[in-house]
């Protein structure tokens, strides 16, 4: 019988020309560059998603992190913004926002969050 499992996290890893990234123990990288493709040379930067996952734990009091149950990609303001809309932003609803790094921001051309909702 099979042991289910859940993520319980989700990390953005950046990297720069053919460096692969430094996946944090415990976690599963997703290699798919999220950025577009860059000229090819040295110091393109990358970035790539990875998730933890665990084990569903069969015992009620176990100790274990909440599982993520929803995920959204908000994109958000060009990095030109007004100063009166520079305030960060926050997904509401239960969610964690987390913005991606600065190497998305330039190749996007805006500020683009990832929201995670935990049970």
């Amino acid at each position: 019988l099979a042991t289910a499992h859940v993520v319980t996290d989700v990390v953005v890893l950046e990297s720069v020309g053919d460096q692969p990234p430094k996946v944090p123990e415990g976690y599963e990288l997703v290699n798919v560059d999220i950025l577009p493709p860059g000229a090819g040379s040295e110091t393109d930067p990358h970035a790539f998603l990875a998730f933890r996952h665990e084990a569903v734990a069969k015992d009620a009091n176990a100790d274990t992190p909440a599982p993520v149950v929803d995920i959204c990609v908000v994109y958000g303001g060009s990095s030109g913004a007004s100063p009166a809309s520079s305030s960060p932003f926050e997904m509401k609803g239960g969610f964690q926002t987390l913005p991606l790094p600065p190497c998305v921001e330039q190749a996007y051309g805006n500020q683009i969050y990832l929201c995670l909702k935990r049970e």
